[in-house]
């Protein structure tokens, strides 16, 4: 039970550790026994291998073919390459299900070959080598070096074959073609966000200026609301809500450039009115 609440709750393996977590415990059986983080962390990693199991089952007696979504990033915190494997099906009674298959650090190289070889070993792995229809990726060139290497490969494996010789196995990540048309049409405001950018970077650098921004945007009358934020260039959905953030306060950068010698990115006006006009759109 324990190892289901922390699967369930997503909790880290310390849990059953937790001085109140124990005293309830005992509370409730006298006899229980406490365990320690590293017996929960074998726990749960049996109740994997349990539920991986049935799992296959649900694969082995499932008729039709499976699509697949792999994505590939590098950790910022640690510099490490994972890779996700996530498989879709629809079952006899036309509910679709999709199970993540693999989580796997990638400390190999990020090249085609090796891409392709981890994920054909996860498909065998679960018995679904001669059941794949299509994959679904990002736009890189090491993923369309992957699919080729894979198509092949699949191509090969007696009983099996892809539909129409493949030509659907490789489906392309719409997700992320629409964030590549979105970073593109960006290009067209680069120099303001360059400036709000370092303008949000520099109020944040300090209690004082995060005060004396403050100051500015009371004197503006400016309506409080959400403060300002800095996105991150991968996602545009973030660079939006910097961009709207930053307009509610523009009274207020104008303000303090007027009162801050040392503040020397403030948008001008022709950057402002695309500022204006993009959240529009």
């Amino acid at each position: 039970m324990t190892s289901e609440i922390i699967i369930y709750h997503d909790l880290p393996f310390r849990y059953v550790e937790y001085e109140k977590v124990r005293a309830r415990n005992l509370y409730l059986n006298p006899d229980c026994k406490p365990i320690c983080r590293q017996t929960a962390a074998s726990d749960v990693y049996k109740k994997y291998l349990v539920e991986k199991e049935k799992l296959k089952e649900v694969f082995a007696n499932h008729h039709g073919r499976v699509c697949f979504t792999s994505d590939l990033w590098l950790s910022r915190a640690t510099m490490t390459g994972y890779i996700c494997l996530t498989a879709s099906f629809i079952d006899a009674s036309w509910i679709l299900h999709s199970r993540i298959l693999a989580f796997l650090d990638m400390n190999c190289a990020h090249t085609g070959e090796e891409l392709a070889r981890v994920v054909l070993e996860c498909l065998r792995d679960w018995g679904l080598e001669k059941k794949v229809f299509s994959i679904t990726l990002d736009n890189a060139s090491n993923n369309d070096s992957m699919q080729r290497n894979l198509n092949g490969q699949l191509q090969m494996i007696g009983g099996s074959g892809l539909v129409c010789d493949g030509k659907f196995f490789h489906v392309r990540c719409c997700a992320h073609i629409l964030n590549l048309i979105v970073k593109e049409g960006l290009l067209l405001a680069n120099d303001l966000l360059n400036d709000i950018r370092e303008s949000v970077r520099y109020v944040k650098a300090s209690p004082q200026r995060r005060n004396a921004f403050s100051a500015c945007a009371e004197r503006e009358k400016v309506k409080p609301g959400a403060g300002l934020s800095l996105d991150i260039k991968t996602r545009w959905n973030s660079t939006y809500d910097m961009l709207v953030r930053a307009l509610r306060y523009r009274k207020a950068f104008e303000s303090m450039e007027t009162f801050d010698p040392h503040y020397k990115t403030l948008p001008s006006q022709a950057e402002w009115d695309v500022g204006i006009k993009s959240p529009s759109c």
